[in-house]
């Protein structure tokens, strides 16, 4: 119960094809700055644009 949890996860965002107009709409909002910077950060997941992906051959 210490509140530290040793493992995380990506969440993904799947379409079937092309999204709509409203789905198109609603990721760019979750992907928006006052998303990823307020709620995403709030809720204490990390924001998109600072996860950094190494990869390898």
């Amino acid at each position: 119960a210490a509140g530290k949890y040793p493992f995380w996860s990506y969440g993904h965002m799947y379409t079937r094809g092309e999204p709509t107009p409203l789905v198109k709409a609603f990721i760019d909002f979750v992907l928006s700055d006052e998303v990823q910077q307020g709620i995403v950060k709030e809720m204490y997941y990390f924001p998109v644009t600072g996860m950094q992906i190494e990869r390898r051959p």
